[in-house]
């Protein structure tokens, strides 16, 4: 199996790969993993249980396209297309917030959604893998180029 990242241990300098079995991270542990523009879900390989807590980052200087807009991991607004673009914003993982921001789930479950965009700490309120997401409409993902490096740190 090809490895979604690898897990940093930064207490004892280790890493382990992750594989596309759910993987669970340690109190300190972290997991860069490699989020795609161009699906609507990118699994992590990492399973999260309620009461856990992560610190999502965003390596520096990255960015992705939707249509050829560029955007970072804090997603765009669009003056210009926005009512255009109103027309589908509901069916967005996030409809109220940006285009292509960075966003994860537990499960492929959008009742779950949540915002990164460029780091974020997140409570985990319920078990299951977590996922990422660009923040794009449903069938538009195709029209979608880049990806974002994440690096995932259980907090609590």
């Amino acid at each position: 199996m090809k490895p979604l990242g690898v897990i940093l241990n930064t207490e004892q300098l280790s890493t382990r790969p992750i594989s596309s079995e759910h993987n669970r991270l340690e109190k300190g542990e972290s997991a860069l993993v490699f989020v795609e523009a161009s699906i609507r879900w990118s699994y992590t390989g990492l399973s999260v249980k309620k009461g856990e807590e992560y610190q999502f980052s965003v390596l520096p200087g990255q960015w992705w396209l939707d249509a050829g807009i560029p955007s970072t991991a804090n997603g765009y607004r669009c003056p210009l297309i926005e009512w255009l673009m109103s027309i589908a914003k509901n069916l967005k993982h996030l409809p109220k917030d940006k285009w292509m921001a960075l966003g994860g789930t537990i499960g492929e479950d959008d009742s779950t959604a949540f915002l990164i965009g460029e780091s974020r700490a997140q409570p985990i309120d319920r078990d299951g893998e977590l996922i990422c997401f660009a923040n794009d409409a449903r069938g538009f993902f195709w029209n979608n180029v880049g990806h974002m490096w994440t690096l995932i740190l259980r907090v609590k």
